[in-house]
């Protein structure tokens, strides 16, 4: 499986130094941690034939690398470091190989592995992977160290958890949950869709996508998937380069009573060699000894506009590959079992479990914003409740909301600061009433504008 830009988050089973898993024993990791430390043992100077070089111990099983047991929100991980003694500086390369065994760490517990590729008339200029990791060691040991043949190898065992989504300035309103609209996902050409009849994928694929945005505590997905907002697809790659305009996208999110839209259009569903689903008998026999190319394509982009200026504020493209091995008479749904099992199947699923990923990571650290529904007496009334998190006391800025023309045409919408502030008093499930510290009417306050926790 590969992704034209972005590729999937590898968990530990898949990645680099992991050779297997052990469970560990009870007991075990509660005497682990009574003595962890963060320094490493004395110097194993030589690899004697009473202590096996930590190589042998990976190759004869000895030593398993990976993650070792899941606990809460971690896990404890196994890991390998190495580095070179150069000019006799042992120490130096204690510490590199250190380094090197947690993030090796870092990478089994999980990776991002990001490409990009520069295309030009069709030719490939640049390709270029990055390799990252959003974890950290909370507790370390170090449970073995040698030196064989001017190399120092070090094996580590680290309590891995991941980095806070949002930075810390962001932490004040990590309470509140932001609204996301999630719309139906148009196919490009429905033809494509015709093997396996997944034109549903219009509706289901964006629909997993939000169940995937569920699990997360600082969005409120709203699903509207049975809503196409791209239109006309006739010149799709021209006119939706960006997806919907500024005016749509501020329409759209008053109309669903959203901070985010997120939209998309499915390009392509087409398999490598239609001649691999034909009845003939030569082509069963090559199906039967695993000679037909049954690979099919999956690519979609992802759009995510803000719903108070209008902007554009993420776009990605995503492509997968994955055998389809249905028959091309019968017809799948996205939640069917059959094509969950298959190798497209699951490739089109870790396509909606990026994008997710890619949603909340775009969408989750911004401000929380609301439009005032309405006013009453000094109070102001916001159709967002405990729902989303609001509970009495959240302090929000009001900002005069300005709609944005030039020549004739909506660019978007400018907030301006009234230097107000509204009081949270009284919540309920969907609405909260918030209070400001003078007459509405003396800053113009009206129906539309913005309340802001920053």
């Amino acid at each position: 499986m590969h992704f034209s830009k972005r590729s999937l988050c590898v968990g530990a089973t898949a990645f680099g130094l992991v050779l297997g898993a052990v469970p560990v024993m009870a007991g075990q990791a509660e005497r682990q941690a009574a003595s962890r430390e963060t320094s490493a043992p004395a110097l194993v100077t030589e690899a004697s034939s009473v202590q096996l070089p930590l190589q042998q111990k990976l190759a004869r099983g000895q030593l398993k690398t990976g993650v070792l047991q899941w606990q809460g929100n971690g896990a404890w991980v196994r890991a390998i470091g190495e580095a070179a003694v150069i000019g006799g500086d042992v120490q130096a390369a204690r510490a590199a190989a250190q380094k090197d065994a947690l993030r090796n760490a870092a990478l089994s517990y999980e990776a991002d592995i990001t490409s990009s590729e520069t295309v030009e008339a069709g030719r490939l200029l640049s390709s270029k992977t990055t390799l990252s990791t959003r974890a950290r060691a909370t507790q370390v040991v170090w449970n073995d160290e040698q030196l064989v043949n001017d190399t120092i190898l070090m094996a580590v065992e680290a309590f891995m958890q991941p980095l806070p989504l949002c930075p810390a300035e962001a932490s004040q309103s990590a309470h509140l949950r932001r609204s996301v609209a999630v719309t139906g996902f148009q196919i490009d050409d429905l033809p494509d869709a015709g093997l396996g009849r997944l034109d549903d994928l219009q509706r289901s694929f964006p629909a997993r996508i939000g169940q995937f945005l569920k699990s997360s505590e600082r969005l409120d997905p709203v699903l509207v998937t049975d809503i196409n907002v791209l239109g006309d697809l006739r010149n799709a790659p021209a006119t939706n380069e960006h997806g919907i305009g500024p005016q749509q996208s501020l329409g759209l999110a008053e109309d669903f009573g959203t901070q985010f839209i997120v939209s998309g259009l499915i390009r392509r569903m087409d398999v490598e060699s239609a001649d691999a689903y034909s009845n003939s008998v030569y082509t069963n026999v090559r199906d039967l000894l695993g000679k037909t190319n049954k690979q099919r394509w999956f690519e979609a982009d992802l759009f995510i506009h803000d719903g108070f200026s209008g902007a554009l504020i993420f776009q990605q493209r995503y492509q997968v590959q994955g055998r389809y091995d249905a028959d091309a008479e019968v017809a799948l749904q996205m939640d069917d079992a059959a094509f969950l099992k298959m190798p497209y199947g699951q490739a089109v699923l870790s396509v909606a479990r990026q994008m997710a990923a890619d949603v909340e990571a775009n969408t989750a650290c911004q401000p929380f914003m609301a439009r005032i529904a309405g006013l009453d007496d000094k109070r102001v009334i916001l159709k967002k409740g405990s729902v989303t998190g609001i509970r009495p006391g959240d302090r929000f800025q009001v900002y005069r909301s300005r709609e944005l023309y030039m020549d004739g045409e909506m660019l978007g919408r400018e907030l301006l600061d009234l230097k107000l502030v509204a009081n949270v008093s009284h919540v309920q499930p969907q609405f909260s009433l918030a209070t400001l510290p003078a007459d509405p009417g003396r800053y113009n306050v009206q129906k539309g504008d913005v309340l802001i926790f920053w």
